[in-house]
């Protein structure tokens, strides 16, 4: 008896049967500290479930779509002062209301503050200044 035939057999004789379910109430307990995957019986059929990530990386600015650039400045020279590097903005090294953004030796430029810069900006603008964006 081939695997489909065996399936339509198993098939055939559990009908009308109650199904067990997998999916149980309830907080469902992660092998790893500080992670999460909640579950309930109604809501893991018809929508997906609670990510499997720590919560306090869901709260750090990579996981944000944008940032302002005021906001990029003022957590990079946070960093700085953590870091004991140099961090300043000169703004007359850009074009409009751009300006050029040094981090010790490394430097970048930054678009306009009062506008939000996108995720693939933010994380090139990491990589220039030689950052990790969590570290922000």
């Amino acid at each position: 008896m081939g695997k489909a035939s065996q399936f339509l057999a198993h098939v055939i004789a559990t009908a009308g049967q109650p199904r067990a379910s997998k999916i149980s109430s309830g907080p469902v307990e992660h092998p790893r500290p500080g992670w999460i995957g909640i579950q309930s019986s109604a809501s893991a059929r018809h929508t997906p479930s609670a990510p499997d990530v720590p919560l306090d990386i869901r709260t750090r600015l990579s996981e944000h779509k944008s940032v302002k650039g005021a906001e990029f400045e003022r957590r990079v020279q946070k960093l700085a002062k953590a870091k004991a590097l140099s961090c300043f903005f000169i703004a007359d090294k850009g074009k409009g209301s751009h300006g050029r953004l040094y981090l010790g030796t490394e430097s970048t430029t930054l678009k306009d503050r009062k506008k939000e810069l996108g995720k693939g900006l933010l994380a090139k603008m990491c990589r220039d200044l030689k950052i990790r964006a969590e570290e922000l």
